[in-house]
């Protein structure tokens, strides 16, 4: 996981502070006009309170219960994808024997994808990671995560040629099988990330 542990905190007060200081100043004001110039009309029978606080409560519980459940989906998904890259790996190693450039290609697909979700800067470990041929063929896609899949997805079909193993690469939960679910996932993050939490509850994974 792609995951900064100090960004909680600082999401938080960055969403709420706005709110924060205009609770507070407002707070201000209705205590120096109650207290210090006595504006008795400003008092409120107390039953109204418990009755707001109670629909806040249902409100926030609802709201915290989505964050959650969109923040438990991304990871999920993003460990998916972590888990499907590795296993890409080891079976491009093994199957397709000396193709190391796909290897490394999967290896900057989550580093493509955690870029092009956030306003993230991984050029310089997809630059590390992505063969030279592949930076030249995804350049001008909008999509560049997406691009890379494709780049290796002809990678897999040129070996599928090259050797005439097509049985061992397109047979179940084999190399060729790996790819559609990333795809898959990487869509899926991509609109998990877009969910209208209230605290952008999934920013940390990107």
């Amino acid at each position: 996981m792609i995951v900064d542990p100090r960004m909680g905190l600082r999401i938080i007060s960055r969403e709420v502070r706005t709110v924060l200081l205009l609770m507070a100043a407002w707070d201000f004001v209705v205590v120096v006009l109650f207290q210090v110039f006595h504006q008795e009309w400003m008092e409120q029978p107390s039953l109204p309170v418990p009755l707001i606080g109670s629909a806040l409560a249902l409100f926030m519980g609802f709201r915290s219960t989505s964050a959650y459940a969109r923040w438990w989906e991304g990871r999920t998904l993003w460990g998916s994808i972590t888990n499907n890259c590795r296993s890409f790996g080891r079976q491009a190693g093994t199957l397709l024997g000396d193709r190391h450039d796909l290897m490394y290609a999967i290896a900057a697909y989550p580093h493509a994808l955690r870029m092009a979700l956030g306003k993230l800067d991984a050029s310089e470990d997809i630059n590390r990671l992505l063969p030279a041929s592949m930076r030249e063929a995804i350049v001008g896609y909008r999509n560049q995560p997406n691009a890379i899949l494709y780049q290796i997805g002809l990678g897999v079909a040129e070996e599928v040629r090259k050797k005439n193993i097509d049985g061992a690469v397109h047979g179940r939960s084999t190399v060729s099988c790996l790819i559609w679910p990333m795809h898959r996932a990487g869509w899926s993050v991509s609109a998990t990330h877009r969910c209208p939490c209230s605290f952008r509850c999934c920013q940390g994974y990107w």
